[in-house]
């Protein structure tokens, strides 16, 4: 449930920065880290669950991971992309977040990676390509553009309808 509820959270995060476009990212992802920080302490006393500090290094590393690489700058260049894309277009990055972390993980820490986890990655990015650059032949309006255009572009590439010239308004 809580997995549903917390993709819920992020796809919705795409639209209310659209409706706030000029929103500061680290002041914005500070609201929500700590609001999140503070439902999962909510949780975690209702659960009964044992809290401890972390020990060993590695722990440690892997937090300050977390937070400096996946939610501060991941936060940052998500907020960098929502305001020159669409928030359709910058959902398919939630799609590639697993992947990443997967293969830094492996680099780092020898983590091994198996071929499920590798046919299951290729089917994302086919999925990824598919659905945010194909361009669906039989749409007319633009939303036949591909979705990673910057949003700025699509009005250029529409077709502009010109005022009526003189001569034509005349001849009504």
């Amino acid at each position: 449930m809580l997995v549903v509820l917390g993709t819920v959270c992020i796809a919705e995060t795409g639209v209310i920065m659209k409706w706030i476009p000029r929103s500061d990212p680290f002041g914005t992802n500070a609201v929500a880290m700590l609001t999140g920080g503070a439902l999962l302490l909510i949780a975690s006393l209702v659960a009964a669950e044992q809290w401890a500090v972390p020990a060993d290094a590695a722990t440690w590393a892997a937090v300050g991971y977390l937070v400096l690489l996946g939610s501060v700058a991941m936060f940052a260049l998500y907020v960098f992309a929502l305001a020159r894309w669409t928030a359709s277009a910058v959902s398919y990055v939630t799609l590639l977040m697993p992947l990443v972390t997967v293969a830094v993980a492996a680099v780092v820490t020898a983590e091994r990676v198996s071929t499920a986890l590798l046919a299951g990655g290729a089917i994302v990015l086919v999925g990824v390509d598919v659905g945010a650059l194909l361009r669906m032949p039989r749409r007319t309006s633009a939303s036949s553009l591909p979705e990673c255009l910057p949003i700025d572009a699509c009005a250029e590439a529409l077709p502009t309808a010109e005022p009526p010239k003189a001569a034509d308004r005349a001849a009504v």
